[in-house]
């Protein structure tokens, strides 16, 4: 019995560092690659000048500067450049954690992509479904074919686990020539990602 409780608790030991470390650890000790333009010793720099409240941005592989613009245990945000940010994430999940990297460029309209990562690896997960798409977006009786494009920003919420789409399509056309099934398209809404596929939380018009 103490040789299956000493097991036990090593194994402990050696899931607890790993679920229990925060968003800024995890995008200082994530490989090259995963964070874009950001190389580890840009991310150590940056890492330094946001503990000590220092505005000092930080050249990224394009030559412009990058800056850690909030924080908490479970995310951070990136400013990479004046048109774009990356909200870096920490999703706990039962046997597993993963990395988010949530990347939004704001031209044409704000608009963002999502990719996870295991933590115990670092190697990307793959999703069944898309993260959001206009169906989620539409109301019934209204048809995806009638509205020729989809822009939604994305934020992650690690309180609650959830990530929230914030529709920005209608932004994009002029009032001449947007569809009208535009405006009757959901506000926002709100997806849950389970480590494989993706569910509504709730929406919002």
């Amino acid at each position: 019995m103490k040789k299956i409780s000493a097991v036990l608790t090593l194994m402990l030991l050696a899931v607890a560092p790993l679920s229990a470390r925060t968003a800024l650890e995890l995008f200082v000790d994530a490989p090259d690659g995963i964070v874009p333009l950001l190389g580890h010793a840009a991310r150590m720099d940056m890492a330094d000048y946001h503990r000590y409240n220092l505005p000092t941005p930080t050249e990224n592989e394009l030559g412009g500067g990058s800056r850690i613009a909030e924080s908490s245990e479970g995310s951070l945000l990136v400013e990479m450049s004046p048109s774009s940010s990356v909200q870096f994430g920490v999703l706990p999940l039962r046997g597993d954690t993963l990395a988010v990297v949530v990347e939004t460029v704001l031209t044409p309209q704000s608009d963002s992509s999502i990719r996870f990562y295991r933590v115990s690896d670092w190697t990307e997960v793959n999703q069944r479904n898309s993260p959001v798409g206009k169906a989620d977006f539409l109301p019934a009786g209204v048809s995806a074919a009638d509205v020729p494009l989809l822009f939604a920003q994305a934020r992650f919420e690690p309180e609650q686990g959830v990530f929230v789409f914030t529709n920005t399509t209608a932004g994009y056309f002029h009032d001449s020539d947007r569809p009208e099934a535009v405006a009757s398209m959901k506000q926002t809404v709100k997806r849950r990602f389970d480590g494989k596929k993706w569910t509504t939380v709730s929406e919002e018009r």
